[in-house]
């Protein structure tokens, strides 16, 4: 048995077309019969005065395999309508650590109210925020806190020489 192959399978993360997760996923599995894995994420999606449950991808364009890529046709996984490329550091393939896998793995099934949010948009206790929509759009506070349940924002305004605390949706509040 070559060398090669007696190394273990790692981790990778597999560039898509975005939509196209789930498809890929199930492409990879049946055809080349490698492990993937598209972590998703219940969540509620308000549009307009609807509300209504999707299931989405946690990482968007994003799909992991599990293999050993030297012992596979990697032309056979670039074949796949779809498929961009492998994420890649230093110019490799960058494997991705089984713990990371495991604790994406172990979030989703706790149960708990998870919230998506820009990674940029990661805010601070007392951070000054500025609210860009809405019927406070134009008020300066601060962040005070997320609330866990809801995934909105606990923000105090000053409004009238007086601190008024609300929660807010996410994409309504911007770092000032």
């Amino acid at each position: 048995m070559p060398p090669e192959e007696l190394e273990s399978p790692s981790w990778y993360a597999v560039y898509v077309r975005h939509q196209s997760e789930y498809k890929i996923s199930s492409v990879i599995r049946d055809k080349l019969g490698i492990e993937s894995l598209v972590p998703s994420l219940t969540l509620w999606k308000k549009r307009g005065n609807r509300e209504s449950v999707i299931t989405k991808p946690v990482f968007g364009s994003y799909v992991f395999i599990k293999t050993n890529l030297r012992a596979i046709n990697l032309r056979l996984l670039y074949s796949i309508n779809g498929i961009f490329d492998l994420v890649r550091q230093g110019g490799a393939p960058a494997p991705i650590a089984e713990k990371e896998i495991e604790s994406v793995n172990v979030m989703l099934a706790s149960g708990a109210h998870l919230h998506e949010m820009e990674f940029s948009r990661r805010l601070k206790p007392y951070d000054r925020v500025e609210v860009t929509g809405g019927p406070l759009a134009g008020a300066v506070g601060y962040f005070m806190r997320t609330n866990i349940k809801s995934g909105r924002f606990v923000v105090s305004l000053d409004l009238f020489n007086r601190a008024l605390v609300t929660e807010l949706e996410a994409d309504l509040v911007k770092a000032w």
